[in-house]
């Protein structure tokens, strides 16, 4: 482009000529670039400005220079209105436009000036200034003021808490807010110049901590006048808050140890809740090795639920337990419990000493006649055993392998009396057991005589032994199995001794010879042998009868299946319908037979579902109200014939989320609806009953309003609707905790008597709009707001279609009766 203001005057071009082998000499065109005049121009083909009162000599636009501009250096530019217009003056070289005199108020409000700007050469630019004129300005007015709102504690920064809305008479004001409080609320809340009210980035709205009532003073300013000032009140509402550990995870070190050990004393001084004099409730978590402890539910107080070693092949020496506490509030939540469990070295024990075993002197020699048995509760101590003699003669009639344990009769014997002292170490600890050997005679073949005692007198038989009995497990303690009957001939009283072969202590023997099960024994058909071998010597004073055996074989009874506790707290994060609120409950049954889970009939138990396989528990139907805590009651049933159960209480920790139920939803309105008319009302519940609700309007556009207390929208005060247009309204519900969104769609029609038409330009320059260089809202001529019937033009139109369609109408009648009888004449 050949631009006379950016390029040089003069331009040197060197030219060659080439004939496709050789180039001539070079040669110079100079030229000469001469100034062309060049129209002057206007930024935009339409300005737009609002003034306040209309008297003479009042400047209503202070310069048109800035808007206007010319190519050509020191160029000078004239402006004019053309057509000029009586009421109004314009300074040719700065353009200011000005009343001439008063301004008739029968005339327009409304006018459009066509304004020139033309330079020395005669071009000009042609641009449409159009003027409202106000009457004197007049303050806004607040339109949602006085209020009153609530707002809940801990509410997050940024979050809107009112919107302010207000009306100025002097349409094209800027209006923007300012906010004074009479307590700290301008510490914690904002204004923006939109009139938005939210809480100050950072703040953290504690109940505890502040006033519960602020109250703030809201003015409008349309950059002249304030509004008469109006009150918001906020009412700041407390909200239960969950406890929380402090740490959320903590570490004690414990030792093993038996059931009922106090590990944890108690859990209350690792919580904080804000709320003041709340009362906590703790569970624990189901979990891997949970059921392997107990928690006091007031004190958090963690104890062994039975006896614990940390025996690599019986327990871990750490676990982690989830612990959850919750306060009366029934919030709740969980911290981690890490025990270090450290291993107590135990005893050795022996197994079957002490013990006093008889045998013949006719016993062959190099017969094993006892074997010394053993065992240590740490599975991974080396066990070293000792056996010494108290005498060097019984080191002579037997032997002791200190291997294997066996004593061995050598037959030479000497005495009757040997006493065998073992001793057993892990290398820590030692304990020792004694075996007491007797060498008996054999009473048919005794050659002792006693004068004053025959033999059969001196002689003590247990007369039904040995024997077998079969017992049903679970006897209760203190029954009686079986009652041992001798010979005893003499009048003193019997007494009876019972050692147990393979077990610990299940059964006991008084002076009558009942053998009846011990305070406290467990005949546990699982865990003990199947065969429990007994030994019962009975005494008459003078002679002890030989050790018999009694056999106890116990049956298996079908027991019911047991929960391992009686109470389980489930936490459940998002509770779909349908999906899995709980994991499996095997692992917390003690039986290992196949098993029927069911729901006891309870209160909200018609709202759940239970695997009868696996005891899942799953949310079945939507409810319409569920507390956060729900109790259910889960019945297991063994498969056996008869059907044995057991019950444990699950406990439900959710929130579900709050619902819209109206919406999504679509409304249609006409243009002319008025401003503050509900439009539609959101409703919404939750299920959770006590649960505080947030509605808020959170679309990006403005002309539709929420009524704070009714959940009415509304279009905002000011806003209008200017053709057939839809509108999306989002919405977001809150409980604190869940938050679920929805939209509203807005159709909006303009009724056929109101659809206007747009007025021709003044110009035929395309009219382009910049939003950095307007000076206010486009408005139209006064006329575009008659209905399209009431305007002049349409009217005039009507009239002259009523007039000229009879009249032709009529002609054309004519002219066919005139041509109809012209030929009737020509062919009569």
């Amino acid at each position: 482009m050949l631009d006379y203001e950016s390029l040089p005057s003069v331009i040197t071009v060197e030219i060659t000529a080439f004939d496709g082998d050789l180039f001539s000499n070079p040669g110079i065109l100079t030229v000469n670039l001469q100034n062309v005049n060049e129209a002057p121009v206007f930024t935009l083909a339409e300005y737009n400005f609002n003034v306040y009162g209309s008297k003479a000599g009042q400047v209503v636009i202070n310069n048109l220079t800035q808007f206007a501009s010319d190519p050509d250096q020191n160029d000078v530019l004239t402006f004019l209105i053309f057509p000029s217009n009586p009421n109004f003056f314009i300074n040719p070289s700065t353009g200011a436009i000005s009343f001439t005199s008063d301004y008739p108020s029968s005339l327009p409000k409304l006018i459009r000036l066509p304004v020139v700007a033309r330079d020395l050469g005669n071009l000009n630019d042609l641009a449409n200034i159009t003027v409202r004129i106000n009457d004197t300005n007049q303050p806004p007015v607040l339109t949602n003021l006085p209020e009153r709102v609530q707002v809940l504690e801990n509410t997050a920064s940024g979050t809107t808490v009112f919107t302010v809305s207000s009306q100025d008479v002097d349409g094209g004001d800027t209006i923007t807010y300012t906010m004074q409080a009479v307590n700290t609320a301008t510490q914690l809340f904002s204004i923006s110049s939109a009139g938005v009210i939210s809480v100050k980035s950072g703040i953290i709205l504690d109940y505890e901590s502040l006033p519960s009532i602020f109250y703030l003073t809201i003015r409008a300013f349309d950059g002249q006048l304030y509004s008469t000032p109006a009150n918001l009140t906020i009412q700041l509402i407390n909200v239960n808050e969950a406890p929380r550990f402090n740490p959320s995870q903590f570490s004690f070190t414990v030792n093993e140890g038996k059931a009922g050990q106090i590990l944890v004393p108690s859990l209350i001084t690792y919580i904080i809740d804000e709320d003041a004099n709340e009362q906590f409730t703790f569970s624990l978590v189901p979990g891997t090795n949970s059921d392997r402890f107990s928690i006091d539910q007031s004190t958090g107080a963690i104890r062994f639920s039975a006896d614990y070693d940390t025996d690599p092949n019986r327990a871990p020496n750490q676990v982690t337990l989830d612990v959850l506490v919750r306060d009366t509030g029934l919030g709740f939540s969980t911290g981690k419990i890490t025990l270090s469990i450290s291993n107590v070295n135990q005893v050795p024990m022996f197994t079957n000493l002490p013990k006093e075993v008889q045998i013949s002197p006719d016993t062959p020699a190099g017969t094993v006649v006892f074997t010394v048995s053993f065992s240590d509760p740490d599975s991974l101590d080396t066990l070293t055993l000792n056996g010494m003699f108290t005498n060097t003669v019984s080191s002579n009639s037997f032997s002791f392998n200190q291997i294997n344990g066996e004593l061995k009769y050598l037959g030479l014997v000497s005495i009757p009396g040997h006493v065998l002292q073992c001793t057993l170490s892990d290398g820590k600890v030692t304990t020792t057991a004694q075996l007491n050997i007797l060498v008996y005679q054999d009473p048919q073949v005794t050659t002792t005589l006693v004068p004053t005692t025959t033999t059969a007198s001196r002689e003590l038989l247990i007369t039904n032994l040995p024997q077998t009995i079969t017992i049903a497990e679970n006897v209760q303690s203190q029954t009686i199995v079986f009652k041992v009957t001798t010979s005893n001939a003499v009048t003193s009283p019997l007494s009876f001794q019972l050692q147990h072969l393979n077990t610990g202590d299940l059964f006991a023997i008084n002076n009558d010879g009942d053998v009846y099960v011990t305070n406290g024994a467990v005949l546990d058909y699982e865990s003990l042998p199947t065969l429990i071998y007994l030994t019962i010597t009975a005494n008459n004073g003078a002679v002890s009868s030989k050790p018999v055996n009694l056999t106890v074989r116990l049956s298996n009874v079908n027991e019911p299946p047991k929960f391992n506790q009686s109470l389980y707290s489930f936490i459940i994060g998002d509770a779909k319908l349908g999906d899995d609120l709980t994991q499996t409950l095997i692992p917390y049954i003690n039986d290992p037979t196949s098993k029927l889970f069911s729901l006891a009939s309870t209160t909200y138990a018609q709202y759940f579902a239970i695997n009868p396989t696996t005891g899942a528990i799953r949310l079945a139907t939507n409810p319409p109200l569920l507390p956060k805590q729900v109790n259910l009651t889960v019945i297991v049933q063994d498969s056996s014939i008869g059907g044995q159960t057991s019950t444990a209480v699950i406990s439900l920790f959710m929130n579900l989320p709050p619902r819209f139920t109206n919406l999504p939803s679509t409304v249609t309105i006409p243009s002319d609806t008025r401003p503050r008319d509900a439009i539609f009302t959101v409703q919404t519940t939750d299920p959770n009953p006590g649960d505080i609700l947030t509605l808020r309007l959170i679309t990006s556009q403005s002309k539709f309003g929420l009524g704070s207390i009714t959940n009415d929208v509304f279009v905002q005060l000011g806003d209008s609707f200017s053709a057939n247009e839809s509108y999306i309204i989002e919405f977001s519900v809150s409980d604190g905790q869940k938050l679920v969104n929805s939209a509203l769609t807005v159709h909006v029609y303009i009724p056929a008597k109101t659809i206007t038409e747009i007025p021709t330009s003044l110009t035929t320059k395309p009219t382009v709009v910049d939003p950095k260089t307007t000076t206010s809202n486009t408005v139209t001529d006064s006329n575009d707001s008659l209905p399209l019937l009431e305007r002049p033009w349409a009217i005039t139109a009507i009239i002259i279609t009523a007039v000229l369609v009879p009249t032709l109408i009529i002609l054309v009648a004519v002219i066919i009766c005139k041509r109809r009888n012209g030929h009737d004449d020509r062919f009569s």
